[in-house]
């Protein structure tokens, strides 16, 4: 056979790696493998596209559990190039008594023409939870040879085909992928590490080109790598990552030898639209055993290795983070005390027992009132003035950043000592500016002090939309 491109994965998850094989001129084929002798199963799995097959996407498109194949050809409207025309968009639809059944769907799905194509990838690129599509296209000099300039295959461009949210693509024109450039290789990976996904191109008797993604906006998203167990697949290749969102599951595999003569990162990425956390977030490796997490906070950068607890995916294992439900990757604890601030009810004093008399978000120690049952948050030290003996003193402060909410209401107290805020007098209450005045008349050059505190009470955020757009930016 003449390959371009093949693919190892486990198809039927039973932990052996089945082979796909992109062919140049005759059928495809693809293999089971059955511990480790490979039976050709081509005809039973229905992946029997004939043409001229150069690069393979290989990932779940349409959200089923299990995974589909793109695949690109020759699309020649001269018919001059190409055994057969158009690309193969093989869609997985066995049934539950099938590990596979692949029907292509390319034409339906919009997806049949990408010229003469070589690499491709399922790329998300507005991060939207929707699967996109890429492939670069070129052999230019042959096609010059053989017809010249004006070959409707001559400096072709890259093709991006977006996703509908339906399964249905359509081309997009204008994203920074329009240079006719004689392609061959093509790599998707967040290379600026801002939380989209970039793209390596590589290109003949051309300098390769880098794009970074500069599409707005952006949906939440979630880059995942895996560390397996200590042995020689310390990367995990092979395993499948599972997103659970708002009752529909993304799988997403780390495949390292798809697209065409290109090696893509050993991770994985997920775009998740307006989610910003996960239901659950689960883990098959390719020794049969899971991982799974839940409440997953997206927009970040998680590693996760195998048989280490970490409930937070933060990095930090479960047995020495001091704040083992929530992300705290820096692992701040201001105080010094047993609690990471992101658990520690008064992260700004040492409270190892969280002693909360009132129940509030607020620990005793922190807390202006401990009977009050409300959230108080104090601004900052109590403030030693020296009054003048005016009427009307003013007082000032900035506003916390907590409670962080739209409008807080403060409370300006009055003490003689800078330890006995108890029995403190009230100089001003639920003002909703960060001014007070103290309308009493002390002696000259008194010595009082003076502390803020302030109450939680949040209106309705505003909402706002934004234009949707994808572009990329060429690199140096």
């Amino acid at each position: 056979m003449s390959s371009f491109s093949s693919i190892f994965f486990d198809f039927n998850d039973d932990l052996y790696p089945d082979l796909f094989v992109a062919i140049d001129h005759t059928s495809d084929e693809f293999f089971w493998n059955r511990a480790g002798a490979f039976v050709n199963a081509t005809a039973e799995v229905g992946a029997t596209h004939t043409g001229n097959d150069m690069g393979v996407a290989c990932s779940d498109l349409d959200d089923d559990g299990d995974l589909d194949l793109f695949v690109t050809n020759i699309t020649d409207p001269s018919h001059v190039f190409g055994t057969t025309q158009y690309n193969a968009l093989n869609i997985n639809t066995a049934s539950p008594l099938e590990a596979a059944r692949f029907s292509d769907e390319a034409a339906l799905r919009g997806v049949h023409n990408t010229y003469w194509g070589w690499g491709t990838k399922f790329v998300d690129v507005e991060n939207d939870g929707d699967l996109d599509l890429i492939a670069v296209t070129g052999f230019d000099e042959y096609v010059y040879l053989r017809v010249g300039p004006g070959s409707p295959v001559y400096r072709t461009p890259s093709v991006l085909l977006i996703n509908d949210g339906t399964g249905r693509f359509s081309r997009l024109q204008s994203a920074g992928l329009d240079d006719p450039d004689d392609s061959r290789a093509l790599i998707a990976f967040d290379y600026d590490r801002d939380g989209d996904e970039d793209l390596l191109v590589t290109n003949v008797n051309q300098p390769a080109r880098l794009l970074e993604n500069i599409g707005s906006p952006q949906g939440h998203w979630l880059q995942v790598e895996l560390r397996q167990s200590i042995g020689e697949n310390r990367n995990g290749i092979g395993a499948s990552v599972f997103a659970a969102v708002a009752g529909v599951t993304k799988r997403r595999d780390i495949i390292v030898g798809d697209s065409y003569l290109a090696g893509s990162p050993a991770e994985v990425h997920f775009g998740l639209g307006s989610a910003s956390r996960l239901d659950v977030l689960q883990v098959k490796w390719t020794d049969g055993t899971e991982s799974s997490y839940t409440n997953v906070v997206a927009d970040r950068f998680v590693r996760i290795v195998q048989g280490v607890p970490d409930a937070d995916v933060d990095g930090d294992p479960d047995g020495v983070d001091n704040c083992p439900a929530m992300v705290n990757p820096g692992q701040e604890n201001q105080d010094s005390d047993s609690r990471g601030d992101l658990c520690d009810n008064c992260p700004g004093v040492p409270n190892d027992g969280q002693i909360n008399v009132d129940g509030d978000p607020a620990g005793d120690a922190c807390d202006c009132d401990s009977t009050d049952n409300e959230v108080w948050a104090i601004p900052s030290d109590p403030v030693k003035l020296t009054l003048d003996g005016q009427v009307l003193t003013a007082l000032t402060w900035q506003r916390p950043a907590e409670p962080g909410c739209n409008s807080p209401i403060y409370d300006a107290l009055r003490s003689p000592s800078a330890s006995q805020f108890a029995s403190a007098t009230v100089v001003a209450t639920n003002i909703m500016t960060t001014s007070a005045y103290d309308a009493a008349s002390p002696a000259i050059s008194s010595c009082l002090f003076y502390i803020v505190r302030a109450k939680d009470s949040c209106g309705v955020g505003a909402s706002s939309s934004r234009e949707s757009g994808t572009s990329w930016r060429l690199l140096p």
